[in-house]
Formats: C-alpha cells, sequence, structure tokens
C-alpha cells in the first residue's frame, strides 16, 4: 500500500478545471494472492490488481456528480498522481471560522498513473 498526500492539484470535469485542491489523501492498494503451493514451506505471493482511492478537499462545490472525471494531484514529495476516477461522497462542512469547505471521496476508475 502506498499513501500520497498534498494541497495542490486539480480536479477537471468535462475538460474543465473545477476547482484547486486544498488538501488531499490518496491511497494505492496492491492486490497480493496466494499462490502457495501444496506443502510449501513459505508464503508465496503473485501479483494482483491495483486500486485507488483517496479523498479531496476544496473551497468550491463541484456537485454530486456520477460521471467519471480528471484528477491530477500533487505530492507532497513531488510526484504526480493521475487519472480517472468517480465520486463516492460529497460532504459540506461549515465550522465555527465560517470557512465553507467539501470533501470529497473518490475511487480511481482505471489506472492511475505516479510520476
Amino acid at each position: 500500500m502506498a499513501i500520497f498526500k498534498g494541497n495542490s492539484g486539480s480536479v477537471s470535469i468535462g475538460g474543465n478545471t473545477s476547482c484547486e485542491i486544498a488538501s488531499w489523501t490518496c491511497t494505492i492498494n496492491y492486490d497480493r494472492p496466494d499462490m502457495t503451493p501444496i506443502n510449501s514451506l513459505w508464503k508465496q505471493t503473485g501479483l494482483g490488481l491495483s486500486s485507488g482511492s483517496g479523498s479531496v478537499e476544496s473551497y468550491v462545490w463541484l456537485g454530486a456528480t456520477s460521471a467519471n472525471f480528471n484528477i491530477s494531484l500533487i505530492a507532497t514529495n513531488g510526484k504526480t498522481i493521475t487519472g480517472v476516477a468517480q465520486l463516492t461522497a460529497a460532504t459540506l462542512s461549515v465550522p465555527s471560522d465560517a470557512i465553507i469547505t467539501y470533501k470529497y471521496d473518490f475511487i480511481f476508475s482505471g489506472p492511475v498513473i505516479i510520476s
């Protein structure tokens, strides 16, 4: 599992940048299926499917879209994570300081490119 976080990047719906990102987290999971032969004394694993999910916090409401959207995230270590994502939840937060934020949870739909 790889965990990335940052405070910059953008979300693009329909080719237009819809919001600048205040903060975000992203987790990439790597499935490792058990490939241990019978009578083996040591466990062996193979390469399985990978998946990614995360959340984005913004000051702009994107709307609760069910469509795929492009996402590009810049991690604090300089890596860029890009891919096509699907929204799984959208949350509005209005704390006492009146700075309204929106949190979007997403899953990647297809390959995740880390460069």
